[in-house]
């Protein structure tokens, strides 16, 4: 037994075990944290210092009031921390951000006026739509929220428009209202010789809470994009000509391809009858294996009771502050990187109880050590996330680590209709 590992043995022995109260049986998935984990960059709003020169169509204002008797019409009032467009004949320029992104992270507030048209458009050239939809029955790629539409003339009279993708749901609220936008957005890809190997996607779009897409490609720049080509990288505009608009609380993260990786991994698997971690060398040692992925799938049969450690090395790509966050689905755990304790579950523990552990890493190569202590028969799951400096959180365990069928991403949707409609659903158990 190495040093690493009787450093973790003596860590789990001295401490006090600490048990979770009792959760539900059934298996959910892992929820939202409402945190915020590596801090975002907001937009300075106090002045347009933030955005390239514009027409008077933009301005900085204390507050806005929509007028419900007018159409795309707001009653503003002096101060700072809202950003409006109020265009007419004579100013109605696209507003241009200072920095330029390629993968970008950002949250915003939206108010839009009565009947009122603008539009998002990540790197100048993909529109998520800005409209006032509200009560629309059936929401199209011009409602709000909707990835706006191409545009070809070649394609011929009557053909011209194509893609374009509407939000799952309508979740727009009434014009006047504050909404709250959540996007991850992802630019194209392109190789060393600068052709696209991939297509600009949006990860997510949530609007006030809804999920209107998830992982939804765009083959090129939407329609009334400020260019027609695609780059690595590219400002935000907000388009200026078509209607009002008041947004405030623009925050955002910027980010690039590298990833902390996991290698040289070998695998313990060990009978174990207790809730808690014990002695590793009071239990049973069943196999040693060497493998390239973290799953708590690599449990062997439906044994109740297992436990899992997982030994190798983390490759941190740069310097910087790293949050991880552990999930289980009945079960316990911990992490240790560099010897130190990074997460400590060590109890029984359901999906509604993830832990998070801060830690400054240096680039290079740092020993870790992972244990799942599984409880319970056909109940397994782990899911270990990370975030780092420029770099969005993602699962650092296999896919197959969380029980499949728990994907709150991709709710079961039932159109309403006139009469009561009998749905039915199955899913496996045991």
């Amino acid at each position: 037994m190495n040093n690493l590992s009787k450093s973790a043995i003596l860590l789990l022995f001295c401490w006090v075990l600490a048990c979770s109260e009792k959760a539900s049986e059934n298996v959910e998935p892992p929820k939202e944290i409402p945190i915020e984990f590596l801090p975002f960059t907001t937009l300075n709003l106090n002045d347009m210092s933030a955005f390239k020169p514009v027409a008077k169509n933009w301005q900085i204002v204390g507050n806005a009031y929509v007028d419900q008797k007018k159409d795309g019409t707001f009653v503003p009032s002096a101060g700072n921390g809202i950003l409006l467009n109020t265009p007419d004949k004579t100013a109605k320029d696209h507003l241009f951000t200072t920095f330029e992104h390629g993968d970008i992270e950002i949250e915003l507030d939206v108010m839009m006026p009565v009947h009122s048209n603008s539009g998002l458009y990540f790197q100048g050239r993909y529109e998520i739509q800005l409209l006032d939809s509200w009560g629309v029955a059936k929401a199209k790629s011009s409602d709000i929220g909707g990835i706006y539409e191409r545009w070809d003339k070649s394609r011929g009279k009557g053909n011209e428009r194509y893609e374009g993708f509407p939000p799952a749901v309508n979740a727009a609220k009434a014009p006047g209202l504050w909404q709250h936008f959540k996007i991850i957005f992802h630019a194209p890809k392109f190789d060393a010789s600068g052709i696209k190997v991939k297509n600009a996607w949006f990860e997510e779009v949530w609007l006030n809470g809804a999920l209107l897409h998830k992982n939804q490609e765009v083959s090129g720049p939407t329609r009334s994009g400020a260019f027609e080509d695609e780059k690595p990288t590219g400002p935000l505009m907000i388009q200026g000509d078509h209607g009002a608009l008041a947004i405030r609380n623009i925050k955002y993260k910027l980010y690039g391809d590298q990833r902390v990786t996991i290698s040289d991994m070998k695998m313990r698997e060990y009978k174990n009858e207790h809730n808690s971690i014990p002695n590793l060398d009071s239990l049973e040692l069943e196999r040693e294996i060497i493998v390239d992925s973290i799953s708590s799938f690599l449990a062997l049969g439906s044994n109740p009771q297992k436990l899992l450690l997982f030994e190798g090395t983390m490759n941190v790509p740069k310097n910087g502050d790293y949050i991880f966050e552990m999930n289980l689905n009945r079960g316990g755990g911990l992490l240790l990187i560099n010897k130190d304790t990074i997460i400590n579950l060590n109890g029984d523990y359901g999906p509604d109880k993830p832990e998070f552990g801060f830690v400054s890493l240096q680039k290079g190569n740092v020993p870790f050590t992972l244990i799942y202590n599984k409880h319970r028969p056909y109940q397994r799951g782990l899911a270990l996330r990370v975030e780092g400096p420029k770099m969005a959180k993602y699962d650092l365990t296999a896919p197959d680590s969380w029980p499949k069928g728990n994907d709150d991403s991709q709710p079961v949707r039932i159109a309403l209709a006139e009469e009561t409609v009998l749905q039915r659903g199955f899913f496996n158990h045991g």
